[in-house]
């Protein structure tokens, strides 16, 4: 999980923040099965493939609050300028919204 860009508001990133981004790779790494398929159901209108997503960045903004995790994606040059955002919510993927 190496190269993750993280990102916080309005809070120092410090060493809270980053035992909350340890406990979200951990996160991203055992949900990867299910993130593969919330952005597939996404973007399957589109046609674009799903393998050539990329994360851009995880927004930490949510995880003090109620353990929301934030993650950025972009895909391929298929995808143009297409983005979309998968919400993990206590270890759970719970939804997912794009557009350009």
């Amino acid at each position: 999980m190496e190269g993750i860009d993280f990102t916080i508001s309005n809070r120092p990133f410090d060493r809270e923040v980053l035992d909350w981004a340890r406990e979200a790779c951990v996160m991203i790494r055992q949900l990867d099965a299910d993130i593969h398929q919330a952005v597939s159901d996404c973007i399957a209108v589109w046609n674009f493939p799903a393998d050539g997503r990329e994360l851009l960045n995880v927004s930490l903004d949510g995880y003090a609050d109620n353990e929301t995790l934030e993650l950025g994606f972009c895909g391929d040059d298929s995808w143009g300028d297409y983005t979309l955002d998968v919400l993990i919510t206590a270890g759970r993927v719970t939804g997912s919204s794009g557009g350009d």
